[in-house]
């Protein structure tokens, strides 16, 4: 058995009205008004006379127009008339229109469904009823409505309803045009709720969930998790919490029996941020080896994981509240200036109340009450007490006035519950704000035993923690009517703050039955967590396999770069996430963590029982303890206890003793005057009403009193708390060195460097303008050069294009001067490497730093090569003082200037450097000097070279062409046949002195041109196959010739000989001899066939010199290659 099963959680379905617009852009007719507006038609007669249409449809069209802000009025003129905004103005006078956003819009009713377990808003959908009614998630009663959830939430809803609608119309096919939408795109702009007596649900549908179910035999306890991907991974431990929480109240329940009988033993937990952040971070190891065909699903899903992991982050930003951890003196002077503070509500939650506690707070309570704010009160913890038996005649006259001081017009000010809300909680909540959860009886309490609490401080926007407690303050009122009057969502303080004038700083929400779209608390927080909506996935259709490579480092660089970000927002996270805790989650959150706990649990309780402290916590503890965790147990130490309850506390604290002095290092007992209730593992805390050691907390069908405590998640407040109960400090490691985290821009440049590798294409004309765009957009272009820069084997032509714009565009946008330096540098090298010397020299002239290599003379000198200011160049650099390998250079270029150049000046240079250089280059400079001492010796132009090399090269070639007929003569003249008129064909054509074949081999033997010309013009015919049957005949009078396969074999050797008696001819057309070409003096094939020898000496020592001077190196020498090779072939 798996361990999942499969519940069905009920939805209601609800009916709201929408505004709906038409596509992304301005419809045909939009464009055609807002351009005759433009063009001068202002008033809407003279558009209906020019466009043709009724008034009254101008009349809608100029109003949808105006709501948009394309169009306004012109008051400056009488009448009035209209104008196009200036946005409008600008996109039409540049021809871009389709920056502009259409305005038609119609209402339209549309179902949505509220999820009753999560409150999430989807699409109406799901089935009528549930497949197996025991596994129905019994949340039926719960009163959902669209004014409880944020807009967002109705808004996504509403688009992903529109986008399966559109997914799902029919496509109209017409063949002359191809495949066309047959509805225009659509979207929600804003919905609108019905009155608050309207909002009744419109039908029911049930929704599949999955959850593992585990069964605590020790604890006696039933928790339940989803695992259901379909939820987002934020709500699930909400989900989780829940569903344990309905069992747990309804253990016989149906669900409750069908997921006991399925429940596995190994626990399940909810994903968290820390969880999804190691998921995520395990599978990018791996994404490097990840095969080219498989790349794009493994980052699809890397893509779900890491949205997984921003829901999450974003859950716990959207928690996080101020948290402040407060001792009972502290809270007893804080009572009445929290109570001063309240502006519109004020709700206070005691199980107790007593006049001598209450008495100080009178004063403050009645003036709230007089100006107007909504006092509160639950109180009672023994189900079923009314209010005339709870409370003595001092106390309930006390609370009668309170209710009698509000304004004539406000009687219901006050909500005092007439029966008891049977709760155990201890709350105060002021506004939508503030909130102290403490263990401290608020309203009953003297102050003689020690408390603990915490008050949270929302910041501005809508606090899920204070809604939540709200929340639960609605529900424990156990009077309907007063329950309704409790404010709990943002958008009703909002309302009431209007009606009475007051105004929250950040303003005023919508109220009910308002146009809702995006508040400004749901808009994007600046402390958002990082994004990975805009890592593209690898290219793997790169035809260049170092693009492929460099596409996955560059993917992989952005998704390793996603994660660090992603920790480093964790880490930053200063504030505890809070979420509440109620009734049995409390018992379940004990036994997670006595087994989750790794370095510290704390428990402190006031009472000490041995219904609670039984052999399964004695077990659970000494399992811990096992462990290495720190256990600390704080308690009541039972001097008021009497009769069975001291009893139990006698048994419950020898337990603890025994077990105390088997881990006496591990685990301490504090014992005295406590009344906090607390519970902390590692870095998790929990503040509130719930007694750990003295309650059971098994609710089941019993009407057990209500709890309340609040989840603190965070490092220091959880020691914050655990130190103010008394227990040791928790020794923590010392944290190693942070990493240091790119800036934000930096993750982005991954992502535009991947846009410009999959765009690129060699040679592609548009790539300057597609790198322009990109940096263009970029928030630091610097960082997308970086991030192409890093790779060996990116395409140094795109590499070269994103830095010359960054150099030329952006210099003063990131681009400081150590990187400019650098990137200016790489540029020059990467043009010298290619032989670009002219761009080189010219980028190294910006360089000021006169000893970075090239030195500025080598790189004009290089530029100067083969152009008149070269011999200038090359006394500058002889004269600027040359190192060794400058010097090399100056030899090889002066060399080759007075070979081929017959340069004087270039002579006396050489005579200069040649001192300052040895072995293979001192020997070229004096063989240079000798051939230049030589009487009439003349240079060797690069003209009188090609042309000997040409007639060398056409020698060679003619020789060729004259053995290679020898060849094929000599193959055809080897033919045998095995029948008798073939075999004299054969030998009458080759052996015989007048043979054709005969005469043609003699005369390829004395290689002369001018007979072989003679041989072909006296050939009898062309055609080789009527020549063998011609000479057949004459053979063998009578005989059939050679035919058949024996006469298509032996033309096949024939024709090739004829074939290259032509190319023999052609070759040898020229009237010049063999030979006679360009002459060269004997000095200058010496000097040749010299450098012939020392070739691969002069590449070796290229080989060995510095980049900058060996590739110069190279350079000049291929100005004397060719001579070389003239040398080879002489």
């Amino acid at each position: 058995m798996s361990g999942v099963v499969t519940v069905y959680v009920p939805c209601d379905v609800v009916t709201i009205v929408v505004r709906m617009g038409y596509g992304d852009s301005l419809s045909a007719m939009e464009e055609l008004t807002l351009r005759a507006v433009h063009a001068g038609l202002a008033e809407p007669d003279q558009l209906a006379e020019r466009l043709g249409l009724g008034i009254r449809l101008v009349h809608d069209l100029v109003y949808d127009l105006w709501r948009q802000g394309h169009l306004a009025i012109n008051t400056e003129t009488t009448p009035l008339t209209l104008t196009v905004s200036d946005t409008v103005a600008r996109c039409l006078d540049a021809d871009r229109t389709e920056e502009l956003r259409g305005a038609e819009s119609v209402f339209e009713p549309r179902e949505l469904m509220i999820d009753k377990l999560t409150m999430r808003v989807l699409p109406a959908m799901g089935r009528l009823k549930p497949s197996r009614a025991r596994l129905a998630v019994p949340v039926e009663s719960r009163a959902v409505s669209l004014a409880d959830v944020p807009q967002s939430a109705v808004m996504k809803a509403l688009h992903e309803s529109l986008r399966k609608e559109q997914k799902a119309q029919s496509v109209v096919v017409d063949r002359t045009r191809g495949p066309v939408v047959g509805h225009r795109a659509r979207r929600a702009l804003s919905y609108r709720l019905p009155p608050p007596d309207l909002r009744k649900a419109a039908g029911r549908r049930w929704i599949e969930l999955k959850v593992a179910p585990h069964w605590d035999e020790e604890l006696q306890h039933l928790s339940v998790t989803v695992v259901d991907d379909r939820l987002s991974a934020e709500l699930r431990q909400e989900a989780s919490e829940r569903l344990t929480q309905l069992v747990a109240d309804s253990p016989t329940s149906a669900l409750g029996t069908e997921l006991r009988e399925h429940a596995q033993g190994a626990m399940v937990d909810p994903p968290s941020p820390a969880s999804a952040l190691q998921r995520l971070e395990r599978r990018i190891s791996g994404a490097a080896d990840i095969p080219a065909g498989q790349r794009r699903n493994w980052h699809l899903e890397l893509a779900d994981d890491a949205r997984q992991l921003e829901g999450l982050l974003q859950a716990q930003v959207q928690r996080e509240t101020s948290a402040h951890i407060i001792t009972g003196e502290e809270q007893e002077r804080l009572l009445p200036l929290l109570i001063g503070r309240a502006e519109t509500q004020l709700v206070i939650v005691s199980p107790w109340i007593r006049y001598r506690a209450l008495k100080p707070l009178l004063d403050p309570l009645a003036d709230r009450i007089r100006r107007g704010v909504r006092v509160v009160f639950a109180w009672g913890v023994d189900p079923d007490t009314e209010f005339s038996e709870a409370f003595d005649d001092q106390t309930r006259n006390a609370l009668e006035d309170l209710a009698r001081a509000a304004p004539g017009e406000h009687v219901q000010q006050v909500l005092l519950p007439m029966t008891s809300a049977r709760t155990h909680a201890k709350l105060l909540v002021v506004d939508d704000h503030t909130a102290l959860v403490t263990s401290r009886n608020l309203l009953s309490s003297t102050g003689s035993l020690s408390e603990l609490g915490v008050v949270l401080e929302a910041g501005e926007g809508e606090s899920p923690v204070i809604t939540d407690l709200l929340g639960w303050v609605r529900a424990a009122i156990p009077s309907y009517e007063q329950s309704r009057r409790v404010y709990v969502r943002p958008s009703e303080f909002a309302a009431a703050r209007s009606a009475s004038g007051a105004v929250r700083p950040g303003g005023a929400g919508p109220g009910p039955g308002a146009s809702r779209g995006t508040s400004p608390s749901e808009r994007a927080r600046p402390d958002a967590p990082p994004s990975a909506a805009d890592i593209e996935a690898p290219r793997e259709d790169a035809t260049d396999a170092a693009v492929e490579v460099t596409s996955l480092r560059l993917w992989t660089k952005a998704w390793t770069d996603h994660v660090q970000r992603s920790r480093a927002f964790l880490e930053s996270r200063t504030l505890p996430s809070v979420r509440t805790v109620t009734d049995a989650a409390h018992r379940g959150l004990l036994r997670t963590a006595l087994i989750k706990a790794a370095r510290r649990v704390v428990i402190a309780s006031h009472g000490l029982s041995a219904d609670a402290v039984d052999t399964g916590l004695i077990g659970a503890l000494r399992s811990c303890l096992d462990r290495g965790v720190e256990v600390t147990l704080v308690y009541g130490d039972g001097r008021r206890l009497t009769g069975p309850d001291r009893h139990r506390w006698e048994i419950a604290n020898a337990h603890l003793e025994d077990l105390r002095r088997e881990y006496p290092g591990t685990l301490r007992l504090i014992s005295g005057g406590h009344h906090a209730k607390v519970l902390v593992w590692d870095d998790e805390a929990l503040v509130g009403s719930f007694n750990y050691l003295s309650f059971e907390g098994r609710y089941g069908r019993q009407r057990l009193a209500s709890e309340l405590s609040v989840r603190l998640t965070g490092g220091d407040i959880a020691d914050a708390v655990a130190g103010a109960v008394g227990a040791a400090p928790l020794v923590r490691t010392e944290q190693s060195a942070s990493r240091p985290v790119a800036p934000a821009s930096a993750g982005a440049a991954f992502n535009a460097a991947q846009h410009l590798l999959k765009s690129h294409q060699d040679g592609d004309a548009d790539a300057a303008v597609l790198v322009r765009g990109v940096l263009a957009g970029a928030e630091d272009p610097w960082h997308v050069l970086e991030a192409l820069g890093e790779e060996p084997d990116a395409p140094p032509a795109l590499v070269t294009l994103v830095a010359a714009r960054c150099l030329t565009d952006h210099a003063g946008s990131g681009g400081d001067g150590e990187r400019s330096l650098r990137w200016r540098r790489w540029l020059i090298d990467r043009l010298w490497r290619k032989g670009d010397f002219v761009e080189a020299a010219v980028l190294r002239q910006t360089l000021p730093d006169p000893r970075l290599r090239p030195r500025p003379a080598l790189a004009m000198l290089a530029a100067a090569r083969r152009t008149p200011a070269f011999v200038p160049a090359l006394e500058d650099l002889a004269m600027d003082d040359p190192d060794a390998g400058e010097c090399v250079v100056g030899v090889l270029a002066a060399a080759g200037a007075v070979i081929l150049e017959g340069s004087s000046s270039a002579a006396e240079v050489l005579d200069l450097l040649a001192t300052e250089v040895e072995g293979i280059w001192e020997e070229l400079a004096a063989r240079t000097a000798e051939y230049q001492a030589v009487p009439g010796s003349q240079p060797i132009t690069r003209s009188t070279l090609r042309a000997a090399l040409q007639e060398s090269e056409l020698d060679q070639e003619r020789a060729d062409a004259w053995a290679t007929l020898e060849r094929l003569v000599d193959h055809a003249q080897s033919t045998t046949f095995d029948n008798t008129i073939s075999t004299r064909t054969h030998r009458a054509l080759f052996d015989s002195a007048s043979g054709e074949f005969a005469v043609l081999a003699k005369r390829v033997r004395e290689r002369s041109p001018e007979v072989l010309r003679a041989w072909s013009a006296e050939l009898p015919t062309r055609n080789m196959a009527q020549l063998v049957q011609n000479v057949g005949a004459s053979v063998a009078l009578g005989r059939p010739p050679m035919h058949g396969s024996h006469l298509k074999r032996y033309v096949k050797r024939l024709d090739p000989i004829l074939a290259q008696v032509d190319t023999v001819l052609r070759l040898c057309r020229d009237d010049k001899e063999p030979g006679a070409g360009a002459a060269l003096p004997e000095e200058a094939l010496k000097l040749s066939q010299w450098l012939v020898d020392s070739w691969s000496a002069f590449t070796e020592r290229a080989g060995e010199m510095p980049a900058p001077e060996g590739r110069l190196v190279r350079a000049f020498l291929d100005d004397l290659e060719e001579l070389a090779r003239w040398g080879t072939t002489r």
